[in-house]
């Protein structure tokens, strides 16, 4: 697909300006430059998401888009976790890039059967699978209701993977899971019927909303909200023949470690709402918060919030175990713009919580600076004559 000489170009100028590459182009008469800095920027933003990739000389990336649109290491590492055991089947109805396919490969001796319904994108995951040396992966060309139906009629795998569009149909993202392509709804019961035993992993966007997608499924299923560096990434649904208690996880990914927190599935009573300004302030990890507090009882009887609309949370005490950033509380008074304009060219980490504003618009029109070892906290306690701003340090 991609011949030797086009590699090695891409590699020996991964480094270069790419528009000075573009304006001399007429010194590589040979060389198709505006395909080959696509395949640079590709690159490059490979090194960054899936360095495990960028280790092999032969990985070409058409499209940086590509890239942004996969799944990141972290998180597609996290979903080999769902492989029942090391002789296991998987099927992936949603090919793409194969990032997640070449994680399942590396997490079972068996076959990974990859399927894709775009032609070029099947010859790029195949050459790629074969630079990598996955040879367990066994590339298909179809669409997940017709070809991957019969592909799991006649395999009956142990784990299926499914990774729906959520730009089916338009160029607006949508957060419905009906409205996916496939149609997870209308999917979900044909898997069943033709291989009861499966397996079914769904990765959705973690925008979607859980109460919703608990009424459009009729299956029984594990929640798991995966956040990666304080960003919620991706939305996993685990479905099995064996269902027991419905569970819902939150997982932190960071750079060295992780942070997995059970939580209930129904909810339970949610903290109390007070305008009380206690000693320390929590800033929930992003999966944690997505789930909402009242999902983990134990922690949210220890602690209260200024507005039910408003994810802060305070205590007397310093909780040392709180699943998200620890603030200790300096100073605390009423937005007012004679206060603020004291801070004026002062630095402070901005965080904004139930305003309508972002922390950098706030930053400019407060003229402060960026950064250093103060937070700047400002929320709302109900409507506009109760807004409060908070000095803080990070704790912990």
């Amino acid at each position: 697909m991609f011949d030797k000489s086009l590699i090695d170009f891409i590699l020996a100028h991964l480094r270069d300006d790419l528009l000075q590459l573009i304006l001399h182009q007429n010194k590589y008469p040979d060389v198709d430059i505006k395909q080959a800095v696509k395949c640079i920027e590709g690159r490059r933003k490979l090194e960054k998401k899936l360095p495990s990739w960028a280790t092999f000389h032969d990985v070409v990336i058409p499209d940086p888009v590509m890239v942004e649109q996969a799944s990141s290491y972290e998180t597609a590492l996290y979903k080999t976790r769902f492989v029942p055991s090391s002789d296991s089947i998987v099927v992936d109805l949603s090919g793409g890039l194969g990032v997640d396919s070449s994680l399942f490969a590396r997490a079972t001796k068996n076959k990974v059967h990859y399927l894709e319904k775009a032609p070029e994108r099947v010859a790029l995951a195949s050459h790629n699978f074969s630079a990598m040396r996955l040879h367990n992966i066994i590339p298909h060309q179809g669409t997940a209701e017709i070809e991957g139906i019969e592909l799991i009629k006649a395999l009956s795998p142990d784990l299926i993977f499914v990774d729906p569009d959520r730009r089916a149909h338009s160029q607006k993202r949508s957060y419905f899971i009906e409205d996916s392509t496939p149609n997870i709804v209308e999917l979900l019961p044909q898997i069943q019927s033709v291989s009861p035993k499966s397996e079914i992993l769904i990765k959705l966007s973690p925008m979607i909303d859980l109460t919703h997608l608990r009424q459009v499924l009729e299956s029984p299923c594990d929640i798991h909200v995966l956040s990666l560096n304080r960003e919620c990434k991706e939305l996993l649904v685990h479905i099995t023949s064996h269902q027991g208690k419905e569970r819902i996880e939150a997982i932190e990914l960071f750079k060295d470690s992780s942070l997995i927190l059970q939580g209930e599935a129904s909810r339970s009573t949610p903290p109390l709402c007070s305008p009380i300004i206690s000693s320390y302030l929590y800033d929930l990890h992003p999966s944690v918060a997505k789930i909402g507090i009242e999902h983990f009882p134990t922690l949210s009887v220890k602690v209260h919030q200024p507005h039910r609309h408003t994810h802060l949370y305070f205590s007397e005490e310093l909780l040392e175990d709180f699943p998200g950033r620890k603030f200790k509380v300096l100073h605390s008074f009423r937005w007012q713009k004679s206060l603020l304009k004291e801070l004026k060219g002062r630095q402070f980490n901005v965080i904004v919580k139930n305003l309508p504003m972002t922390p950098e618009a706030l930053t400019k029109e407060l003229k402060i600076k960026d950064g250093g070892d103060l937070y700047l906290i400002c929320f709302s306690c109900g409507d506009k004559s109760q807004r409060q701003v908070i000095v803080a340090e990070r704790v912990g």
